[in-house]
């Protein structure tokens, strides 16, 4: 760690972060900073490694030399730089993926966004390729290497083997069209597939809160909404029809700044609107990605530490509880109170 940092004081004194970042496994948002920090850095890794590989220790020197020998490989360098391009785009997408008050409708207008210029990206992959190409070989230079091909052969099955001798044209359809098209497909398989309800709950939130009128597509969608949820719906179509309709006079009145849909769920009276009521929170409470569960196995490792190895499921279960609702205000002399109707060996006193 210290040769890391003082190899980037020295070739970055000006950088905000003096050390570089690990792969979270289970927060993707830091898998993008890491990224997007080793590419900044990468002289300075490369400085380490060689003062690393240098040292008396075997194992250590050993893998310092490993790792200095893949740093230099053309084949890291164009994916580290393919990487950081496409990385820099999902990354808003991953912190807004974080916040705990997040509704479907604004995570998949952003992942359309998002999905939209990953697309743009693909259809001009010759002249976006042939930007990060120079920039590898600009890193190349300064890692006093070169970009090159690897070398094909008669009959290969581990890897492609792309009948060219130039390295733009090889990486470019070996490493970056399909790292592309790989991403997309992820993105619909993630989080485009839910476009089809998506689309159905926007009948519940007009687009403008100052003339907003039902038109025929809007009652076909909430039909289908009515449809799909018909045994939370207490009322017949038509009535809940009629409802929609005095929902969106309603709405004409209501002063809500931004098209989120708590803020309608929050403005829509259970009694006066019952069905509108129980589909918007039903579209508040459907899950957009895991970062709750995700945040509880990153806290997982401060609450079994090694000297609490021995933890039972019930007091790992409870402190769990404690760590996610940290807002709670315990009192430590109820706390004692409770403790102390059972008997035990230890008194319990306040200091």
């Amino acid at each position: 760690m210290e040769v890391i940092t003082r190899a980037i004081d020295k070739l970055f004194p000006e950088a905000k972060s003096t050390r570089l970042k690990q792969l979270c496994p289970t927060r993707w948002v830091e898998r993008h900073d890491s990224i997007l920090l080793l590419q900044e850095m990468l002289p300075a890794v490369q400085e380490a490694l060689e003062e690393v590989s240098h040292w008396k220790d075997v194992e250590s020197a050993s893998m310092a030399s490993q790792l200095l020998c893949a740093l230099h490989s053309s084949s890291f360098m164009i994916s580290l730089q393919v990487k950081a391009r496409v990385f820099s785009l999902s990354s808003p997408l991953a912190r807004f993926l974080q916040h705990e008050h997040i509704d479907l409708l604004n995570a998949m207008n952003i992942v359309t966004n998002l999905k939209g210029t990953i697309e743009k990206i693909r259809t001009n992959a010759e002249e976006e390729f042939a930007t990060i190409f120079n920039a590898s070989e600009t890193i190349a230079e300064l890692l006093s290497t070169s970009i090159k091909a690897p070398r094909r052969t008669g009959r290969q099955t581990l890897r492609c083997n792309i009948e060219t001798d130039n390295p733009q044209s090889y990486f470019k359809v070996s490493l970056f069209l399909p790292f592309l098209d790989h991403f997309l497909s992820e993105l619909n398989s993630r989080f485009l597939k839910h476009q089809d309800v998506l689309k159905s709950f926007e009948c519940l939130i007009p687009t403008s809160t100052s003339n907003a009128e039902v038109t025929r597509t809007q009652e076909e969608s909430f039909k289908t909404l009515l449809n799909f949820y018909q045994e939370d719906i207490q009322i017949g179509d038509i009535a809940a029809i009629g409802e929609l309709h005095m929902w969106y006079e309603r709405v004409k009145d209501l002063k809500i700044s931004s098209r989120e849909a708590i803020n309608y769920y929050t403005a829509c009276h259970q009694d006066v609107f019952p069905t509108i009521n129980t589909l918007l929170k039903t579209l508040i409470t459907l899950p957009v990605s895991t970062s709750t569960s995700e945040r509880s196995f990153s806290s997982l490792r401060r609450l079994k530490t090694y000297l609490r190895n021995t933890t039972g499921q019930q007091r790992l279960n409870e402190l769990a509880m404690l760590n996610t609702h940290r807002e709670l205000d315990i009192n430590a002399a109820e706390v004692l109170d409770e403790l102390a109707k059972t008997p035990r060996r230890l008194e319990f006193r306040l200091s």
